[in-house]
């Protein structure tokens, strides 16, 4: 088998995995402090591991680019840069990430993003049969409901029945 490419699903689930096991906020309710402080620790400890510095903080205007751009993977609008800019509340960007995430812009990227590494980017069924329009509706119903990690992975693995039932 050499030369063979690893199935993608089976990596996208291990990522899922790994993602559910390092990320463990959702067992204790909605521990986001908790959470946000293991995440952290992570990254200090991969940046301490590789001998790097850490990047300066941002100023507002490329703060505002990334946020939009990682959450809901478009630009914002020069009104609200402006008015970000201009927002004096030392929480102005947790607010942002939190407004963010709150958006129907953010559960329609990240269903697309975790169905696109789950299945690929063909349009009807890969080379497992996986119905991708499906899977992208239920990974969307998933992430609405604000599953954990844990039982969109469970589910995943463990359901039975046909693509279109699942």
């Amino acid at each position: 088998m050499a030369g063979r490419r690893p199935h993608r699903l089976g990596l996208a689930l291990i990522a899922l995995m790994a993602v559910a096991g390092r990320a463990g906020a959702q067992e204790s309710g909605r521990d986001y402090l908790r959470a946000a402080a293991n995440v952290d620790r992570f990254i200090e400890e991969g940046i301490r591991k590789r001998g790097v510095s850490a990047s300066t903080l941002t100023d507002d205007f490329e703060f505002i680019r990334r946020a939009y751009l990682d959450a809901v993977g478009f630009t914002p609008g020069a009104e609200a840069v402006l008015a970000f800019a201009r927002n004096n509340n030392p929480d102005k960007r947790e607010q942002l990430v939190n407004m963010l995430v709150a958006s129907p812009q953010y559960i329609e990227r990240w269903a697309v993003v975790w169905t696109t590494m789950i299945v690929g980017r063909r349009n009807d069924r890969n080379s497992s049969g996986v119905n991708r329009a499906t899977m992208k509706s239920w990974m969307k119903e998933a992430l609405l409901r604000d599953k954990g990690w844990d039982h969109i992975t469970r589910e995943i693995i463990m359901d039975d029945g046909t693509n279109e039932e699942n």
